[in-house]
């Protein structure tokens, strides 16, 4: 080799290793960045309960050795859930692993996939392929998808009636009489309550609205209690107790407002209950046309029972055709009233208080009636009929002197009663679902019977004269929802409460059992996706605060008092107000267990297959309190403790919906007409790195 060539080899030699080493340093500056950026953010501490799965697939569908293949095409669907979802099982072990195609002794398949027992039911019978008789039997026995209310609402106002009746007799209210209070005339003693009372043993907290209300049942006007003013859209930290007003306060008035989406969903309210109605007629027709228990019974009306057993020498049972109960009348206005006291956040467009929502009573809790006051009515005219075609002198026999124990015939209206005691006891009247389980089999006899539902300060029947508890009822009821107020100039409030009217039912609703949504490979609950929705409402006028239960606050030093309608202000902004369930607090992924996690990220992949991009995709927009929404709320606090403190049977919602958009139907009222394939690609791409535990949207 000749200097010149060694000299051009050593040049060479010497750009490459300069070349390796500019790559190099490269490299190590890249790894030096990413090692800075990942120092900014909170170490992430992998904590074994936390990552050990509980809801996963255990169970192999078997496959017979001579069967098919299963192919898009042949495939058969299953039970769904609500929007259409396909995978969807009663439990856990409704979910399995399947062979697409039967295996050869010794081989192994790569080409499974996820069905669910009703998929594979329908299938197998499809094609003749009995292999999995176990299983199949199993699966003949799944129920389907129903809905899962809520704990009744009723039951919880009346246990806290209960609880501020309890104490007035403790308190040494013992001598109270049926008449309004001088300072209330509309309340009896000891209501009013103080609003925002915190004392749990005195007042409890009143308890949160979770029931899904249809939009036609909404009261059209709403009287605001604001003495801090806090309807201006801006957070005040200030903390007052309430106190009696100056004289001159005023309150203000709000209407209800309706979108186009609002106005087709109360249709469809009224269509689907007149529905209801017709189908209940033909019920109640059918039945009066032939009574006998070959027939269904209609559902508004109790049974006597007047033997034991179900021998055919007997006179057949009573059945009594209660009157149907009045109407809500939506015109009734409801109270609102907010304290600063009781903010709950504040965001770049809104500020959301725990409010308190007081509403008439029948509106949440059926008006109850006496059902001694029905046996007796009921035996009357049985035997004032009997009397008549046989002459024989009625009985004056009394519905205490027979009735044991009583039963309601709708499980949301009032429990009966024994008025002496206030417990419940054993009856022969019987609602018509436990009727239905007895032996008997024959004719029955219909009674109609014009049933009085009673109503604060009615006059009480003989039977209740001396339970004081059931007649002291208040003609309105206290719950607790979020009230989200909107800052001035902003209309992301409004654009919200249209979604809210224009989102489909099941938005709204739990429904039993475990989905696995599109882009997930494991179960989770289908519970509702969005908090339930109370309305929309705008200022309307001022009106005077003549409330006694809405007193507001002695106002500042300082401070004129508001006695006209403008204030002495020019513009004065009166934000509109939505209100909505409360559905507890924005999650923090790093608390969340793999489970938990799933579920959260699964409300985002359900709305996305309705159709629908949220597109304010973080952490604050999710949020859960605990759950199962069915069980009692003490029983729920139970559940959040549990589980070595992290918790179980969360309840997750998604909220902050003034950005989301309609991207499928193009008659749907909020459809917009741009393309959101980028906008769901970033919406799947954070989900992913989310559920993969890398990233997670926090901002």
């Amino acid at each position: 080799m000749s200097d010149s060539d060694s000299s051009e080899s050593d040049v060479g030699n010497r750009y490459v290793r300069d070349r390796r080493a500019s790559e190099i340093d490269r490299e190590l500056e890249r790894v030096q960045r990413q090692k800075q950026e990942s120092s900014n953010r909170p170490p992430k501490t992998v904590d074994k309960d936390k990552e050990s799965r509980r809801r996963f697939i255990f169970n192999r569908w078997p496959r017979a050795p001579d069967g098919g293949t299963i192919t898009p095409e042949n495939a058969v669907i299953g039970k769904l859930a609500p929007g259409d979802l396909q995978l969807w099982g009663e439990t856990l072990n409704d979910f399995h692993i399947i062979n697409r195609y039967p295996l050869k002794k010794g081989e192994k398949s790569y080409l499974i996939t996820i069905t669910t027992s009703s998929k594979m039911l329908g299938w197998c019978e499809k094609n003749n392929e009995n292999y999995a008789i176990d299983e199949m039997a199993e699966a003949r026995m799944e129920a389907d998808p129903t809905v899962v209310e809520p704990y009744d609402i009723a039951r919880l106002i009346r246990d806290h009636e209960k609880a501020a009746f309890d104490y007035a007799l403790e308190s040494g209210l013992k001598d109270l009489v049926p008449r309004p209070s001088i300072s209330a005339p509309r309340y009896p003693m000891p209501w009013p309550r103080v609003p925002f009372s915190r004392s749990m043993r005195k007042w409890p907290q009143p308890p949160m609205l979770e029931k899904l209300l249809p939009l036609s049942s909404l009261p059209t006007t709403l009287v605001v209690h604001d003495p801090w003013g806090t309807v201006d859209g801006h957070y005040k930290s200030r903390r007052h107790s309430w106190k009696p007003p100056m004289r001159g306060t005023k309150a203000l008035r709000y209407r209800l407002q309706l979108s186009s989406a609002g106005e087709q969903r109360i249709k469809d309210e009224q269509k689907a209950a007149q529905e209801k109605k017709d189908a209940e007629t033909k019920i109640l027709e059918t039945f009066l046309a032939d009574p006998h228990t070959r027939n269904q019974m209609p559902k508004n009306g109790l049974v006597i029972r007047t033997h034991a057993g179900s021998e055919a020498d007997v006179e057949p049972p009573i059945f009594c055709l209660l009157s149907a109960p009045p109407a809500v009348d939506p015109n009734e206005p409801a109270h609102l009233r907010i304290s600063p006291s009781h903010h709950l956040g504040s965001g770049n467009h809104s500020v959301l208080y725990d409010a308190e929502y007081e509403v008439p009573r029948d509106l949440l809790v059926p008006r109850p009636f006496c059902d001694s006051c029905v046996f007796e009515t009921a035996i009357r005219i049985r035997d004032e009929e009997d009397s008549t075609s046989s002459g024989d002198k009625p009985t004056n026999a009394t519905g205490d002197d027979m009735l044991a124990d009583t039963k309601v015939p709708d499980k949301d209206s009032e429990p009966a009663l024994n008025p002496s005691t206030g417990k419940e006891k054993e009856s022969v009247l019987q609602t018509v679902d436990k009727f239905s389980w007895s032996d008997y089999k024959g004719p029955i006899r219909v009674v109609c019977v014009d049933v009085h539902y009673f109503k604060p300060f009615d006059e009480p029947c003989r039977h209740f004269v001396d339970n004081q508890e059931e007649i002291r009822k208040p003609p309105t009821a206290t719950v607790r929802v979020a009230a989200k107020l909107s800052k001035q100039g902003d209309n992301h409030l409004k654009a919200e409460a249209r979604n809210y009217e224009a989102f489909p039912l099941y938005f709204f609703q739990h429904w039993n059992g475990l989905v696995i949504p599109p882009s997930q490979q494991h179960p989770v609950p289908v519970g509702a996706m969005a908090p339930q929705y109370y309305g929309y409402y705008v200022f309307d006028a001022l009106v005077d605060d003549d409330d006694p239960i809405a007193q507001g606050p002695l106002p500042e030093q300082g401070v004129e008092m508001d006695t006209s309608d403008t204030g002495g202000k020019k513009d004065v902004y009166r934000s509109p107000i939505l209100l909505m369930e409360l559905c507890g607090t924005p999650i923090n992924g790093d608390e969340l267990c793999v489970d938990d996690r799933e579920e959260a990220i699964s409300l985002f992949n359900r709305f996305h297959c309705a159709g629908w991009t949220h597109q304010s995709l973080y952490q604050r927009n999710i949020v859960r309190k605990p759950g199962p929404i069915s069980a009692h709320p003490d029983e729920r606090l139970l559940n959040s403790q549990s589980n070595k403190g992290m918790g179980e049977n969360w309840t997750f919602r998604m909220i902050d919906y003034g950005r989301s958009r309609n991207f499928e139907d193009e008659k749907h009222p909020c459809y917009d007409g741009r393309d959101y394939r980028e906008v769901l690609r970033v919406e799947n791409n954070k989900l992913w790195n989310w559920l993969s535990f890398n990233d997670y949207p926090a901002e």
